[in-house]
């Protein structure tokens, strides 16, 4: 993991509540977001992982291969 991916796993997994990825194409969520599942999965922590569109959770259940994505409408 890069420092900046290292930081926002770090980030994610030692607070409480909702924690946001967003930024542009290419830049490094998916592989973030693989990482703060490991941990979380590690602890035995529940993952649900969200997207404003159908298309994009789908996207993301594809590309984590882990969880499904659900859609927040």
């Amino acid at each position: 993991y890069r420092p900046d991916q290292l930081l926002a796993i770090e980030t994610a997994t030692r607070g409480t509540g909702l924690f946001l990825i967003s930024a542009l194409a290419g830049t490094g969520k998916t592989t973030s977001l693989e990482g703060i599942i490991e941990v979380f999965e590690a602890n035995r922590k529940r993952v649900l992982l969200c997207a404003a569109w159908n298309k994009a959770a789908s996207q993301i259940s594809a590309d984590t291969g882990k969880r499904r994505g659900e859609d927040v409408h």
